[in-house]
């Protein structure tokens, strides 16, 4: 069935929101790499991501917030093939997989 528009925008994003925010990570990424956390700027990112800062801002509470977005998927790859190792394997085989 069908949802009414509300219920629909709580639960999961559009492919184009999806995409969007995609965009902004990128352009975060790569604006904090070259200027540094103090030198990048919303607007920085906006240009690099090709939207408007009031875009942006539709998507995340400003810089902070796409720092710390960036920050906890950047921690989610490292930490996710931990999730893999055997926990009654041999600890050292098992981290030099993690780590290789």
């Amino acid at each position: 069935g069908t949802l009414p528009m509300a219920e629909a925008s709580t639960r999961k994003p559009s492919r184009i929101q999806q995409r969007n925010r995609k965009r902004i990570l990128d352009a975060a990424l790569e604006v904090f790499s070259r200027h540094g956390y103090r030198g990048a700027t919303l607007d920085l990112i906006a240009e690099e991501a090709g939207l408007s800062k009031p875009n942006i801002l539709y998507y995340f509470g400003g810089k902070e917030d796409i720092h710390v977005t960036l920050l906890n998927q950047l921690m989610e790859t490292w930490l996710d093939p931990l999730d893999h190792m055997d926990p009654d394997g041999e600890p050292l085989e098992e981290i030099l997989g993690y780590v290789h």
